[in-house]
């Protein structure tokens, strides 16, 4: 059973998408990182399966983070 745990990384910006990445998978417990550019996709992913953590942009199109 795979017991690291998942983030969720939810931004319209791609190149934040990526810092955030690249600083989180340096983390020693080597988490599973998962990354959504929308509100309607990150909500689907959130859906079909638990994240122990969300970081979220607050301001987005059609949908923002506290949406």
């Amino acid at each position: 059973m795979d017991t690291r745990h998942k983030i969720l990384l939810l931004d319209d910006d791609p190149d934040v998408l990526d810092m955030y990445s690249e600083i989180l998978a340096q983390l020693p417990s080597k988490p599973e990182i998962h990354t959504a550019s929308s509100g309607p996709r990150g909500m689907a992913m959130l859906e079909a399966r638990p994240f122990r953590l969300l970081i979220c942009d607050l301001k987005m199109p059609k949908m923002d983070g506290l949406q």
